[in-house]
């Protein structure tokens, strides 16, 4: 009985010690990419969107500078000056204003955040190798700390050799997972002012509805 519950014990601490390792290099990897990503400043993401039954292989373009960001894609151009978030629709002519949600995790509405420091608000667990268009990546779950109805459930992560993301998968509570492809990111030098506004200058004819 006593061997019995020496073995139970030592296997316990093995898959406790197993756990801990896989953790710690998730949290290594999640601190590369932050630390990368944050070097770089100004930087664009060139990425393909999947989403079952709504889109596949649907292009777009993120622009981040600081905190500071916008996002291209589909009939939709998302900006926020840090302060204000514009989500214009060119195929509707129209544009929300509101206040921008400093919370919120998703790397396609807050990619500043996410790529930058927004991971430190997630469990990370590291899930192993992988292949993601012959690239040989790193796979990390990242699991809020504080789960909300309807929000984000969890984010799957695939990381380069070069602490790149590769791909990203985000799973929503009662809805289809969305699947990032990225391509390329690009380090940029300067941007130019009016990237993170919507220009109502160059759009009279826009309509404005202001939620702020």
């Amino acid at each position: 009985m006593k061997r019995k519950l020496y073995y139970l014990t030592a296997l316990v601490l093995c898959l406790t010690a197993v756990s801990m390792q896989a953790q710690d290099r998730g949290t290594t990897l999640v601190d590369a990419l932050a630390k990368k990503m944050t070097g770089y400043k100004n930087y664009r993401i060139e990425f393909t969107a999947d989403m079952e039954n709504e889109f596949s292989e649907l292009p777009g373009k993120i622009i981040v500078g600081g905190s500071c960001y916008r996002v291209e894609i589909n009939d939709y151009e998302v900006s926020c000056d840090g302060k204000n978030l514009y989500t214009y629709n060119t195929n509707e002519d129209e544009v929300t204003i509101e206040k921008a949600d400093p919370t919120d995790p998703s790397p396609l509405t807050n990619p500043a955040r996410f790529f930058q420091s927004g991971l430190k608000d997630f469990q990370c667990i590291y899930k192993g190798t992988g292949t993601v268009n012959g690239k040989k990546v790193e796979r990390i779950e990242l699991v809020p700390a504080k789960q909300q109805a309807g929000g984000c459930r969890s984010i799957l992560l695939a990381l380069d050799q070069n602490a790149l993301p590769v791909a990203i998968e985000y799973l929503t509570e009662g809805a289809a997972p969305i699947s990032i492809t990225i391509q390329k990111v690009v380090p940029l030098t300067e941007i130019p002012s009016d990237t993170f506004i919507f220009n109502r200058k160059a759009h009279p004819e826009v309509e404005v509805i202001d939620f702020r």
